[in-house]
């Protein structure tokens, strides 16, 4: 059955604020992110965790692209990660993540990771060893493909975010062949691989591996443009680093991107809209929660 995500699903979920609270108790998230010419990707993840509630951001970053994001963005925490010639993170990073993971409630891996072999041995030894759930977005999605059967090992909440293109390489159909048939696929794909799908494009699909989906009929094609797809994975770990399960936050985090976007197009129009514009409209939204 294919449920139509509506208004109401959000309120639902997000509660306003215990007065007696304390940063701990919105979410402490590892951000494994960005590459050599792609810090863009971190400042956006990581804004849109931060104004969708996140108590702490940590971004585990390549030293390259240190000074380019934290230049955009005071209020994360900096791990300041060795890269190879590249410019992405390697196995020297490994353990240290193991071990920061062990104090963090959610990690997103992948937004402007790059992806050669090096990523592709970091990113199986995370899904490997990692305790804690996992949203896996862009490079950390093409980094996993070679050991995409490691996702039938582990038993942590694991929610992929691909585009139609990143769908076609996890499942070997063309991209047209992904496009045509988008419910039967997403919900084959989750239920094989025991994962949340949440599958872009328009009238986005979140598929569960108990065979469950649910779409999201707002979105606009003005959002089609880089940097949107990590806002919107920043939401999703977001939420989960708040306490909502993994469902709930692939759900409610595809529905306030989609309405956040759409907010931004009849503002500016749909050829205007930029990721940021996203990201500004997401105070309204979760205003209208509470």
């Amino acid at each position: 059955m294919n449920n139509v995500i509506v208004e109401q699903t959000v309120l639902n979920k997000i509660k306003p604020r215990k007065p007696v609270a304390n940063k701990g108790d919105f979410g402490r998230l590892l951000f494994v992110v960005t590459s050599k010419g792609m810090p863009g990707a971190g400042v956006l993840c990581a804004s849109a965790a931060l104004r969708s509630g996140a108590g702490l951001v940590r971004l585990a970053i390549p030293e390259s692209n240190y000074i380019p994001v934290a230049s955009q963005l005071a209020e994360p925490v900096y791990e300041i990660l060795p890269e190879n010639e590249a410019g992405t993170l390697d196995m020297r990073s490994a353990d240290r993540l193991i071990k920061l993971s062990e104090k963090s409630d959610v990690m997103l891996l992948g937004c402007g990771l790059g992806c050669n072999e090096d990523t592709e041995k970091l990113t199986a030894h995370i899904i490997e060893n990692i305790k804690i759930p996992l949203v896996l977005d862009a490079d950390g999605i093409n980094s996993l493909i070679p050991n995409i059967l490691l996702l039938g090992k582990i038993k942590i909440p694991v929610i992929l975010t691909p585009h139609p293109g990143e769908m076609s390489m996890l499942t070997g159909l063309s991209v047209a062949e992904v496009q045509a048939d988008r419910q039967n696929i997403a919900s084959g794909f989750s239920c094989r691989h025991g994962v949340i799908l949440v599958l872009k494009g328009h009238h986005t699909i979140i598929a569960l591996p108990d065979g469950a989906l649910f779409t999201v009929t707002k979105g606009n094609p003005g959002m089609a443009t880089g940097g949107s797809g990590d806002v919107l994975a920043g939401i999703i770990a977001s939420l989960m680093g708040q306490g909502l399960s993994a469902e709930d936050a692939a759900v409610c985090g595809v529905y306030i991107h989609a309405e956040a976007g759409d907010r931004a197009s009849q503002k500016l129009s749909q050829q205007s809209v930029l990721p940021t514009d996203i990201i500004k409209n997401l105070p309204k939204i979760f205003r209208a929660c509470l």
